[in-house]
């Protein structure tokens, strides 16, 4: 007679639940997946958003310098035309001579939407207008500076006006304006920015000068703090 010694009966894992844990497996393995993919599309969403970024600032500084390139020109070609010194000089026609002459004789390369002759203390010769003036500059420093004007973004330059080409004889200053986007929308455009979208993160008349716009002459990072959304 055998004699049978009781055990502990083991309980051997069943084919569903292999089966459970194999799908356990499968589903973290692939939420796994899932997280790592979602995190790399992000980044790479904002690596894209980064890189768009960079591309509108340095299309919008290139676009500012282009414009400021043809202003200078312009403020060269009025500082040495013989009818502005005359204008200086006698103001009798002034008023005729800014609003119909000076943006019609072609002097210019640039035709400007906003012309202005100061004296030598900074004076208007007129502040009669029937187009747009620029304003009385907020200093008599040769420079080119923006205004946020009438929910535009005017670029103004301000530059002396010799008697002579000496440059003995201070006769005054002249201003020429020129509408941001107008001139923008006239010429190529820009591609990586909403022309609509941009503003100037500045009061009404308040003067914002290049640097603060992205313009930079020295190769370095524009730092274009002044504008909203850019």
């Amino acid at each position: 007679m055998t004699n049978q010694h009781p055990g502990k009966h083991r309980s051997l894992p069943t084919i569903s639940a292999y089966g459970a844990i194999f799908i356990a497996l499968v589903l973290l393995l692939l939420g796994g997946i899932t997280v790592i993919s979602l995190y790399q599309l992000d980044s790479s969403h904002k690596l894209i958003h980064r890189n768009f970024q960079t591309a509108a600032r340095q299309e919008l500084q290139q676009a500012l310098q282009a414009l400021q390139t043809e202003m200078l020109y312009s403020s060269q070609e009025l500082a040495s035309w013989d009818e502005a010194r005359q204008n200086l000089s006698d103001s009798t026609y002034y008023i005729y001579w800014r609003e119909s002459r000076a943006l019609s004789a072609g002097v210019m390369r640039r035709t400007p939407d906003a012309l202005a002759l100061f004296d030598k203390s900074g004076s208007p010769l007129s502040k009669t207008a029937t187009v747009d003036i620029p304003p009385k500059p907020p200093s008599l420093t040769p420079e080119i500076f923006a205004v946020k004007h009438d929910h535009r973004i005017m670029l103004y330059s301000l530059f002396p006006i010799w008697g002579d080409g000496a440059q003995r004889e201070l006769l005054g200053y002249g201003s020429l304006g020129v509408d941001l986007l107008k001139a923008w929308q006239s010429g190529q455009g820009l591609n990586h920015i909403h022309q609509a979208s941009l503003e100037l993160d500045v009061a009404e008349g308040v003067s914002v000068s290049l640097p603060q716009l992205g313009v930079t002459s020295s190769g370095n990072q524009p730092n274009s703090t002044a504008w909203k959304n850019c």
